[in-house]
């Protein structure tokens, strides 16, 4: 589960970079714009008894046991006995918390999704009625409305017709009218047949905005300052392969610490054999800290490896998505 949790967050990573930084021009957001850096209002003590209400509450098991409590991450983990796709995981320190079940009907039913407006009335509702709603709703941006298909095999000869399963609505950050990237400040909700919520991930505290601190020009680095950064990143990472950065964006950073830190992202687009055209170039989202002295390092080089080897193994035509590398490690 941990695993499947890393390389999912990767890859929610990779959209919501570059849904940000989707632009025409070399630079998105002036040199002049003013950034801050912020706290997170803090998160009360938790507990494995705060788990099991969530359980009962989200996926309707009143007698919870089993939970598993990996001490190093203070992460708490669960799987029904009944049904392993029923799971839950909570970040005690942080709050963060997961569900998915099974749909009440799947197989080889066709479900009666909620049309894409609809889904989204759903889903605010539901969290509302849940009081995991935003505190600022403004911060909170749908970035993408996709879903899940499936289709099956016919006889083990010819393919079957293809079925949308599931709704999947991802909702991101913006604040000072710059997005927010990296494992936090996200919420993904799937929606199955007739509304019903299946799965959930909220990653999501709020600001303590009173801890604004202004940065001035002697604490951040400049955009050209950062290019070069980036420059020695990408080489770290391809060697001498030639790149080209189509686009730059600053950006805030969740990563889901203390602190709520600015970045420059880079979208770089890296040319690893010009010479074979079956070589597809790799889509790579460059991360610096704009802070001289970062209070928090972002450890961003650090994916763990085995999510790593996953990614490797998606194949060149699967979804442009998954094709995509981040120099980001997922820290709950």
């Amino acid at each position: 589960m941990r695993l499947k949790y890393l390389l999912y967050l990767t890859l929610i990573f990779s959209v919501n970079c570059f849904n940000a930084c989707k632009c025409n021009t070399k630079q998105q957001g002036g040199e002049k714009e003013q950034v801050y850096l912020y706290s997170f209002e803090k998160t009360p003590a938790l507990t494995a008894d705060h788990s099991k209400q969530l359980i009962s509450d989200y996926l309707g098991i009143k007698d919870v046991h089993d939970l598993t409590l990996n001490k190093d991450e203070n992460v708490v983990y669960f799987v029904s006995d009944t049904d392993v796709n029923t799971t839950f995981e909570q970040n005690l320190n942080n709050g963060n918390f997961e569900f998915s079940k099974s749909p009440k009907e799947y197989g080889n039913v066709i479900p009666k999704l909620p049309s894409k407006d609809e889904a989204v009335k759903i889903a605010e509702s539901f969290m509302k009625s849940k009081n995991i709603f935003p505190g600022n709703e403004s911060e909170m941006r749908l970035i993408h409305n996709g879903g899940v298909r499936e289709q099956a095999v016919i006889n083990g000869q010819k393919a079957g017709p293809v079925i949308d399963k599931l709704i999947t609505l991802t909702y991101s950050r913006t604040i000072d009218s710059l997005p927010v990237i990296g494992a936090g400040s996200k919420i993904i909700i799937n929606i199955g047949d007739k509304g019903e919520i299946v799965g959930l991930n909220r990653r999501w505290r709020e600001l303590n905005k009173s801890s604004a601190k202004q940065l001035t020009t002697p604490e951040v680095f400049t955009q050209s300052e950062a290019q070069e950064q980036a420059k020695q990143q990408i080489q770290t990472e391809f060697g001498q392969a030639p790149y080209e950065i189509r686009s730059s964006v600053k950006s805030y950073y969740d990563n889901n610490g203390n602190y709520l830190q600015p970045v420059w992202a880079f979208n770089v687009m890296v040319y690893l054999n010009r010479q074979d055209k079956n070589v597809q170039p790799v889509k790579y989202l460059c991360i610096i800290p704009m802070l001289k002295n970062t209070p928090e390092q972002l450890r961003l080089n650090a994916i763990d490896p085995r999510a790593k080897e996953m990614i490797k193994t998606i194949t060149p035509n699967s979804d442009s998505t998954h094709n995509q590398r981040t120099g980001e490690k997922n820290n709950d």
